[in-house]
């Protein structure tokens, strides 16, 4: 489900209209954040760390209208809620694309995490769903702890997904800590966004305790 933004009246429809017909209106911003809550809580509680991390990365996002905002056409949608694509690696060295419906409730999403990671191991599909607006795209890297990323991308199909890539989790004075790049078009959002998904995380990370 989703509403249409009145554009007219939309508070940021000069920096809409300024950025939306850019040749690459995308901008990308990569942060280290403290994860060593969440690591401890996953090695105590047996859970796996990629969905913990993708759970809290989105029930983050859909705390930001922003992030739940889509182009569609000349349109502008908001969806209620933004659910998870991720990439998968399999034991060939290939990765597919894992599709799951965002739960509120932690256990549930995981569970249901593990249950979709298995079956696309076995059918090993590389479907992007290019139609599937209410989503975030995340890519994982788990062997690169890098301080910037850039996505390939087919320019000139109205693309408003935004990527985000979780990246090397590395130890710093005493602290886990993990790169996330953030990457967002600057028709729907502007870096005090993207300042806010930043901080909540320091805020879900600090509940932990």
């Amino acid at each position: 489900m989703y509403n249409i933004i009145d554009i007219e009246n939309w508070k940021r429809k000069a920096a809409f209209l300024f950025f939306k017909n850019f040749d690459d209106p995308f901008f990308n911003v990569s942060v280290n954040v403290d994860v060593s809550n969440l690591y401890q809580k996953c090695k105590i509680e047996n859970l796996p760390f990629t969905l913990s991390m993708l759970y809290y990365s989105n029930k983050i996002l859909n705390s930001i209208p922003e992030f739940r905002m889509r182009l569609k056409g000349e349109e502008v949608l908001e969806f209620e809620k933004i659910n998870v694509s991720f990439t998968l690696l399999h034991e060939d060295n290939t990765f597919t694309f894992c599709y799951l419906d965002f739960q509120e409730d932690f256990e549930t999403f995981v569970e249901q995490g593990m249950k979709k990671i298995e079956q696309e191991r076995k059918t090993k599909e590389l479907d992007g769903k290019a139609d599937l607006l209410d989503t975030i795209h995340y890519s994982i890297l788990p062997w690169l702890q890098f301080t910037t990323f850039k996505h390939a991308r087919r320019f000139n199909t109205g693309d408003s997904i935004p990527k985000i890539t979780i990246g090397k989790r590395f130890k710093e004075n005493e602290k886990w800590k993990i790169p996330i790049s953030v990457e967002v078009h600057h028709a729907l959002m502007d870096g005090f966004h993207l300042g806010q998904y930043f901080q909540k995380w320091e805020s879900e990370m600090y509940r932990l305790l």
